[in-house]
């Protein structure tokens, strides 16, 4: 324990002695330097990407655009149906797809990269609202475009 201890001591003594580079701002980082910090083609396309990306602004260049969404609804489970009350609870699948003209990219330069997956918090989204198809229901749980 003695000998821990002194060892812990003499690092930290010689630590103060060292003066370490600066860590230059990784913001400030041409992309193409950014392989020398580990930075994978994947980090780089996310950030070439999302830097800048504001995900209240519609995903057009024209904002007299509109924006096509495609929408598919696959039931996956049926839990309970009331007929005398006429309630059905039931778990549903919805897909979402659009065009994002604001997301671009050479694959070339990303280390051919065609796709990339995000966090749906990361882009802009739809706001698609149920409430006309469902009352006051006190069964409806949803997971809203803010969670």
């Amino acid at each position: 324990m003695l000998f821990i201890t002194c060892l812990i001591f003499q690092v930290l003594a010689n630590d103060a002695a060292v003066e370490l580079p600066p860590v230059p701002d990784r913001s400030s980082i041409e992309d193409k330097d950014l392989e020398k910090f580990g930075i994978s083609d994947e980090q780089r396309l996310f950030r070439h990407i999302l830097v800048g990306y504001d995900t209240s602004v519609r995903p057009v260049f024209n904002a007299s655009s509109i924006v096509n969404v495609f929408m598919g609804l696959t039931l996956t489970h049926i839990f309970n149906i009331d007929e005398r009350n006429q309630v059905l609870a039931l778990n549903v699948w919805v897909e979402q797809s659009w065009n994002d003209e604001r997301i671009r990219w050479e694959p070339e330069e990303f280390g051919n990269i065609s796709k990339l997956t995000v966090g749906a918090n990361y882009v802009w989204r739809p706001d698609i609202g149920w409430f006309a198809l469902i009352s006051n229901s006190k069964y409806w749980k949803s997971q809203s475009a803010e969670n």
